[in-house]
């Protein structure tokens, strides 16, 4: 996805057994399809049926959050703080060699 150009914003994990597609674009909710690598089994589809569209599907995020505090942490611990910041460093590292200075 760019800002200059018009480009999918479709996404899928390949392996050796098969691979996964989002179905729409791949930063919204909407579902995932699953195709088995010798096509010896039908597609397996799964629709999220919530009705979240685009940034609404933040509302998870904002739910974990709201617990958390009620909970009296600090941070997630499922993606700790440590976990964030390493994400932001391989992030930074990606677009400095993707944007030179």
């Amino acid at each position: 996805m760019t800002m200059w150009a018009d480009t999918p914003v479709t996404a899928s994990i390949s392996g050796t057994a098969g691979r996964i597609d989002t179905l729409g674009p791949f930063l919204a909710p909407s579902g995932i399809r699953l195709v088995s690598a010798d096509r010896a089994i039908a597609p397996l589809e799964w629709i999220d049926k919530s009705g979240l569209i685009w940034n609404e599907g933040l509302c998870y995020e904002a739910t974990a959050v709201a617990q958390h505090v009620a909970d009296g942490l600090t941070e997630s611990p499922l993606h700790t703080l440590d976990d964030t910041i390493a994400v932001l460093e391989v992030l930074d590292e990606a677009r400095s060699q993707l944007m030179p200075h």
